[in-house]
């Protein structure tokens, strides 16, 4: 009966507040949970079909659709205050900014905590190989050894690396006094030999000398001789 439908239509609600009516194919309201809006009219046309209208109503906006009852030829409409509709949306997309923003920064945190963990040990080769610059090249030091990463191997690598260079350069060295020592040795046999070539070139003069003095007495000898012949 025309009651029974209209204690349906005031018992049916969407959401908290949003109610629901029917309307005439020409869009008088025929039941209506307010009994002073029967025989209103509305715009049908703007909401037939499911299309959607968006009213002000009381100072609020309500948002209204229709759908058609082909049996009857109406229309069942519906209202609901577009905040009502809109706040669970509105609400998902709030939390959902929320998350986002967490997430995000959950993930700032994250990315700074590993770029750390990434380019501390580098730091810490960067000021090593400085350290041995400033060192002079001293192929003694090592860079430290932090952890089983990737910074670690590479360190491992760098000083086995120097390790090779520091035996390279300790060979080299050695080598190095070798030939000093033995150039030191062919110094000194020249030296030796220009000594005895100036110890044998005295010598020949003292002899050449000596000759000289002789052959000077033999000379003398020669004259006296001959005077005392002559005598």
């Amino acid at each position: 009966t025309l009651d029974s439908m209209t204690e349906l239509i005031k018992s049916y609600n969407i959401g908290p507040t949003g109610i629901v009516y029917l309307v005439s194919a020409d869009g008088k309201i025929k039941l209506h949970p307010n009994q002073d809006k029967i025989d209103q009219v509305i715009d049908i046309n703007e909401i037939k079909n499911g299309k959607i209208q968006t009213i002000e109503q009381q100072g609020e906006s309500v948002i209204i659709s229709s759908t058609p009852l082909k049996s009857l030829d109406w229309h069942l409409v519906a209202e609901i205050p577009a905040e009502e509709l809109y706040s669970p949306i509105n609400s998902a997309i709030n939390k959902n900014i929320i998350l986002g923003i967490v997430i995000a920064l959950i993930g700032f945190v994250l990315v700074r905590i590993l770029a750390k963990q990434i380019f501390k040990p580098i730091e810490h080769i960067t000021q090593a190989v400085n350290a041995l610059t400033q060192q002079d090249g001293n192929l003694t030091a090592r860079l430290p050894i932090d952890g089983n990463n990737e910074i670690s191997k590479l360190a491992i690598q760098f000083n086995l690396f120097l390790e090779q260079i520091h035996s390279m350069f300790t060979q080299v060295s050695h080598s190095a006094n070798v030939v000093k020592s033995i150039a030191e040795n062919v110094n000194s046999n020249i030296i030796n030999a220009s000594n005895l070539a100036d110890n044998q070139s005295s010598s020949t003069q003292t002899v050449a000398a000596a000759v000289n003095e002789m052959e000077m007495t033999v000379q003398d000898i020669s004259v006296n001789a001959n005077g005392a012949y002559e005598v």
